[in-house]
């Protein structure tokens, strides 16, 4: 039996809530990073010595950009679930754009791309 609308919508929220989660540790390693290279730099280290102390944890930018993009493509998953889920049940588009500070041209945006998915 397929998922309905509203368990689809649930598992997508979940695995953005996890994407959130692992996006906050990536990113709280690269501020780690960024703060003693700043370190380094005020206390008179030149940038290129800064920098190579630190170097293995800017080794994980490219980490941290693949993260932030599963991060962004679970998020517009998550969205397509919710104007999917509000359309099925009902809601305007223009109320969930107010609730949720969207654009009602991105929230009708996405309720069109919601119902294409099906």
């Amino acid at each position: 039996m397929a998922p309905s609308r509203r368990d689809e919508f649930v598992e997508l929220m979940l695995r953005l809530n996890q994407s959130s989660e692992r996006a906050r540790r990536e990113l709280e390693l690269y501020e780690a990073a960024n703060d003693e290279v700043v370190g380094r730099v005020r206390r008179g280290e030149g940038i290129e010595q800064a920098v190579a102390a630190v170097a293995l944890a800017f080794s994980h930018r490219q980490s941290l950009t693949e993260t932030l993009e599963t991060f962004e493509a679970a998020r517009h998953d998550a969205r397509l679930a919710l104007f999917g889920l509000a359309a099925e049940q009902g809601s305007s588009v223009a109320e969930l754009a107010r609730q949720f500070g969207f654009s009602r041209q991105l929230a009708s945006r996405l309720a069109r791309e919601a119902m294409q998915v099906d």
